[in-house]
């Protein structure tokens, strides 16, 4: 538990249904984030969410649905940073996801989550983390992207190449914008893809150190070195699932979603992956 006191969200999105959140200030002391939810807590939950709590990692956060649709993905790390589903037709509801609390299906096409409201702190580092499960029929699909590709100014898109199998990640140098490639990031063994299948990723940038780590599965997949980077600026429009709003869908799912400004170790990435 040491290794987590350190860890701050800046925003952590599973799919778990809300029916209700209501803060009050009761006449002789405070009741904070009373919850009633559509779905049983076991012990072992309300244990993980009350030590999530005390590390201020975040606890969960649930969908609002309006008429079958996602409508807003609630931003439970406790810094009010909501994701609004946008395109045409937005992304869906799925009650199962690799949590057990439910997923985001994007359909490949039109459909991402976006939100203007997440200001990260500008420590020089970030952290990436995500339940993943996409097919190969779009040749780059975006998990996240904070900010449009440019040489000096700097910017956060992580994708996957499915022609190549590579996890790919996108920086700006000052000079040029910089590609670093997890190499069959998405293989199994030769070239099989991982295809339609679970996957916990772990992007872990240094910006400082001019370092970059990815976590496949809670295990490490590898460490590559970064030239002088630029890290993203405090504001701007972030995507999942979506380059800049207009290209690059992903095509697939995604569940627990978070994005962290501090660097998470192994063990942080193995411990998150095995949340439930």
């Amino acid at each position: 538990m040491s290794n987590q006191v350190n860890i701050f969200s800046d925003f952590v999105y599973q799919a778990e249904t809300l029916t209700h959140e209501i803060r009050v200030l009761a006449d002789s002391g405070t009741i904070d984030r009373l919850r009633d939810l559509d779905t049983n807590i076991t012990n072992q939950k309300l244990i993980s969410q009350y030590s999530n709590l005390q590390i201020g990692c975040g606890t969960s956060f649930g969908y609002k649905l309006t008429t079958g649709l996602v409508d807003k993905a609630y931003d439970y790390s406790g810094n009010n940073r909501d994701l609004t589903a946008s395109g045409t037709a937005r992304p869906t509801y799925n009650a199962t996801g690799r949590t057990n609390k439910g997923s985001f299906t994007f359909d490949g096409t039109t459909d991402y989550l976006n939100s203007i409201s997440l200001v990260m702190p500008n420590t020089g580092t970030v952290s990436f983390c995500s339940w993943v499960k996409c097919s190969t029929v779009a040749n780059i699909q975006t998990l996240y992207n904070d900010l449009i590709q440019d040489a000096s100014t700097g910017y956060f898109w992580l994708y996957r190449n499915t022609s190549t199998n590579n996890l790919i990640f996108r920086y700006a140098t000052g000079a040029s914008a910089a590609t670093i490639s997890f190499t069959n990031f998405w293989g199994t063994s030769g070239t099989t893809p991982l295809d339609n299948v679970w996957v916990h990723i772990a992007v872990v940038v240094n910006y400082t150190g001019n370092t970059i780590s990815a976590y496949r599965n809670g295990i490490l997949f590898s460490t590559q070195s970064l030239t002088t980077s630029i890290p993203p600026t405090l504001s701007g429009v972030k995507y999942f699932g979506n380059y800049q709003g207009v290209s690059h869908f992903l095509n697939g799912s995604m569940d627990d979603m978070r994005v962290y400004s501090s660097l998470l170790s192994a063990s942080d990435a193995g411990r998150i992956m095995n949340e439930i």
